[in-house]
Parts: C-alpha cells; sequence; structure tokens
C-alpha cells in the first residue's frame, strides 16, 4: 500500500489527492463528506469512530475493543486527538502530501498510523469526519499476527517520531 500511494503521488496533478482501501468498506461516494471539508485542512480522514449524525458501526465486539485499544495508546503516545488514524479513507492536499509521504518508511497495516503521527509532527491541520463504513466478515487477517506486528509498528513509529524531533532541535 505505502509503495504505491508513495508513487502515485508523483502523478497526481489535481489540488487533492485521495486514496481508501480496497475492500470498499466505505464506498467511493463517501469521499463527498471529506470533500465538503478539503479547503479548511491538509488531510480529511473518514472515521469509523466518531460518528457525529450516522449510526454506530456494527462489527465483532473484540474487534471493536481492539480498535479503541488502538485508538488510545495511539492517542496517549502522539498527544493527539485523532481518535482512527487506521481508517485507510483520507484526502490530502497535494501540496502537503508531496512532504508528507516522502520519510513514510512502514509498509505494514500501520502505514496510516504512521502517515498520521508524521502529519501530526509536521503540524498538519487535520480534520476526522464520519462516514458510512462496514465491517467485511471476509477480512482473512489473524489477529494474535497482527496484534503484535502493529503494536510493533505504533511503537517504532513513536520512536521515529522522536528521533525527527530530536534532529530538528539540534539543527
Amino acid at each position: 500500500k505505502s509503495g504505491s500511494i508513495k508513487n502515485a503521488i508523483q502523478w497526481v496533478s489535481k489540488e487533492y489527492l485521495a486514496y481508501m482501501d480496497v475492500d470498499l468498506s466505505a464506498d467511493p461516494s463517501e469521499f463527498a463528506r471529506l470533500l465538503a471539508h478539503a479547503d479548511n485542512f491538509d488531510i480529511v480522514i473518514g472515521s469509523r469512530i466518531i460518528r457525529g449524525d450516522l449510526a454506530p458501526i456494527t462489527r465483532p465486539i473484540l474487534r471493536s475493543i481492539l480498535s479503541y485499544m488502538y485508538s488510545l495508546s495511539f492517542r496517549v503516545l502522539f498527544h493527539t486527538n485523532i481518535r482512527d488514524p487506521q481508517c485507510g479513507f483520507k484526502i490530502f492536499r497535494k501540496e502537503f502530501a508531496n512532504n508528507l509521504f516522502k520519510d513514510i518508511t512502514t509498509s505494514g497495516f500501520a502505514f496510516d498510523t504512521e502517515v498520521i503521527a508524521k502529519a501530526t509532527s509536521l503540524g498538519a491541520r487535520i480534520k476526522e469526519v464520519p462516514i458510512l463504513w462496514r465491517h467485511e466478515t471476509y477480512s482473512k487477517i489473524s489477529l494474535p499476527h497482527q496484534i503484535m506486528l502493529m503494536g510493533k509498528d505504533l511503537l517504532s513509529i513513536r520512536c521515529r517520531t522522536l528521533m525527527g524531533t530530536r534532529s530538528k532541535i539540534l539543527r
């Protein structure tokens, strides 16, 4: 995912670029909700957690608990109020995305987390918008394996973020 997105950015000629997960858990028409805010923010994120006036999302209880724990860990580690960094439904200002994606190194599921962590460290204006989203039951991921990988990636992203902050201070 990360390699494809980083490669595609160079070909975007419009003011905004967007991406979404291939499983179509969110219908492409949901981009209209995000575009309504795109003029005022560097990144607009679809959110499965913030619901606004949309109905709650139905998903297995274990997935809901794990999602909540990941969100909480992210907010604590990165001192942010972004609740759903993992939602793969985002719009970016092209000029901001050019700088943002060049140093992203995570290639696994935590790619979206690194994008938001780096954007936060760069002072991005970020908006989360509730979207209609459905849990797809055909997911083939191994939860225990993914929990370990994403936990490791989350800590690795935090360490890289801290190192980046320190190098800025030393300059």
